[in-house]
């Protein structure tokens, strides 16, 4: 990692910094070489946008990621966790949601004031039935009194009191079945209007260069990485990502060689 954009690592240069602040967390993607003509040219060949089997699973990755910085950006350890079942086997995931957006509503009476909610398919004895993981900020309510509000299974409230990335935590429960056929065309999350967004800063956009220098400096200075993954893309060359997170105490890393320059985050 470099403190400042331009400076040399064992002899590879990285010219672009790329950060994303979400809560307590900070994600840095540093970029050997970054020419956003020549990546936005890809794109169009690749045929984002275009239904393609591969671009389907393209956006179900950008989902998650949305997913994750949501999350980390708008709750808390403090908030509520709840998971919502059907006692019925409803698979049908629009026919799931119609019951789920007036349970949203109900809630909305009892105080909550934002929610970020992932649909999973239930493996336990095969069914494939749809529930819910919800994410959500409202006061105090017993687990009897959510459960009468949905009325049509049961409802769960989670610990999450040592759960050091909430994004991390909702999204694997989303990764289950990402790829199932019944989300294709729907939405795969459901969430309350006007969530905060993450902050990005850009080291190629001069509005950003002072504030990414600044926190590079404190980073290299005072932190120290709990998760790293290094790429090797064919036109951006090596993609390092860095996360920074003060809640968690351990360290993961991750090293791969392959093109994902299809995969890195869009200008």
């Amino acid at each position: 990692m470099n403190k400042n954009t331009g400076q040399t690592e064992k002899g590879v240069k990285i010219i672009k910094q790329k950060i994303l602040i979400t809560g307590d967390i900070i994600e840095v993607t540093e970029y050997q070489r970054l020419n956003t003509k020549l990546r936005n040219m890809n794109l169009v060949r690749q045929g984002i946008g275009i239904k393609t089997e591969e671009n389907y699973k393209d956006r179900q990755r950008e989902r998650r990621k949305t997913v994750r910085h949501l999350a980390n950006q708008n709750f808390t350890v403090l908030d509520k966790f709840i998971t919502v079942t059907f006692a019925k086997n409803i698979t049908d995931p629009i026919e799931a949601n119609k019951y789920f957006k007036s349970y949203v509503r109900a809630l909305k009476t009892l105080g909550m004031t934002k929610y970020l909610a992932v649909i999973e398919f239930q493996d336990e004895n095969k069914r494939g039935a749809v529930h819910y993981h919800m994410l959500c900020k409202m006061p105090f309510v017993y687990q009897k009194k959510l459960k009468e509000l949905w009325g049509h299974g049961s409802v769960r409230i989670n610990a999450i009191k040592d759960v050091d990335n909430i994004g991390a935590y909702i999204v694997k429960y989303m990764s289950k079945h990402s790829d199932d056929e019944r989300l294709k065309g729907i939405k795969a999350y459901n969430c309350s209007k006007g969530l905060e967004r993450p902050k990005i800063l850009k080291s190629w956009n001069p509005n950003d260069k002072k504030e990414v220098d600044q926190i590079m400096t404190r980073l290299v200075t005072k932190e120290k990485p709990v998760y790293s993954a290094t790429y090797t893309s064919e036109h951006l060359g090596i993609i390092t990502h860095l996360q920074f997170n003060p809640n968690r105490k351990t360290y993961k890393s991750n090293t791969k060689k392959d093109d994902t320059s299809k995969n890195v985050a869009k200008k």
